[in-house]
């Protein structure tokens, strides 16, 4: 008689709308720091709203090509060299194809049960990990190796750095966990990558998560300031007392 293998089920160890619950809370938290910046950076920003002078066109064309160049290609600086742009890249599409999957799991399957490997969200999901795992390896081996990376990386970088490895770590141990039936390991292994989870996203508006989704905003601004003072919409004064974006 063939025995019918039960795939272990996280909501039977964490429930799930506790997970949401807090989630959600997470989400007002961070919402509402990060609003605060925003309005603490208003003075760097306000070119932003001041660029509809540049008329629609104009304004649409420097926001796409913004998008473009510090977001999709992750135009990082002018400095930046061919191996910071690999890493930066791939820890930060990996994140957003983590917060893809974890959306469409959300949606798709709120009991949060279990799912086959070929589901779009567990191949997002692994996807985003492995991106993430290669460009930490990439960060990690120049912050030991690169004598100018070590002096500008602190302890807040490294521990923000180990946060992430490790829920990226324990989201694969999880997941391994789950599919040999590991019931030892899943419970221990779950509630870690959890908290890892849960503290990258609380810090988030302190670390450098905030410098990834930022910096575009910023540059944005940048380029809008550039834009009204070669118009000549800005005054001189007004140009020199707006603070740009410094190199990174």
């Amino acid at each position: 008689m063939e025995v019918e293998t039960v795939m272990l089920s996280f909501p039977d160890y964490v429930s799930v709308d506790l997970i949401h619950s807090f989630g959600i809370g997470m989400g007002i938290i961070i919402l509402l720091i990060v609003l605060y910046e925003f309005i603490r950076w208003r003075a760097i920003l306000s070119p932003i709203g001041r660029a509809i002078k540049l008329g629609p066109a104009k304004w649409w064309t420097i926001f796409f090509k913004t998008l473009a160049d510090e977001i999709v290609y992750q135009q990082i600086s002018v400095q930046c060299g061919r191996i910071k742009w690999i890493s930066h890249s791939l820890v930060f599409w990996g994140f957003l194809a983590l917060v893809a999957s974890t959306t469409t799991n959300y949606i798709n399957n709120p009991s949060g049960g279990w799912l086959p490997l070929t589901n779009i969200v567990r191949l997002l999901g692994n996807l985003g990990g492995v991106m993430i795992l290669l460009g930490l390896a990439i960060v990690i081996y120049r912050a030991r190796m690169d004598e100018n990376k070590r002096t500008y990386t602190f302890a807040a970088d490294y521990f923000f750095l180990t946060l992430l490895l490790l829920a990226t770590l324990t989201g694969f141990l999880t997941e391994f966990a789950s599919e040999l039936n590991a019931v030892e390991l899943i419970y221990g292994v779950y509630v870690i990558h959890l908290l890892a989870s849960a503290a990258l996203l609380l810090l988030a508006p302190f670390t450098r998560f905030i410098h990834a989704f930022g910096r575009p905003v910023i540059k944005l601004s940048e380029r809008y300031l550039e834009a009204l003072g070669h118009e000549g919409l800005l005054k001189p004064l007004e140009i020199t007392t707006i603070p740009l974006l410094g190199a990174e």
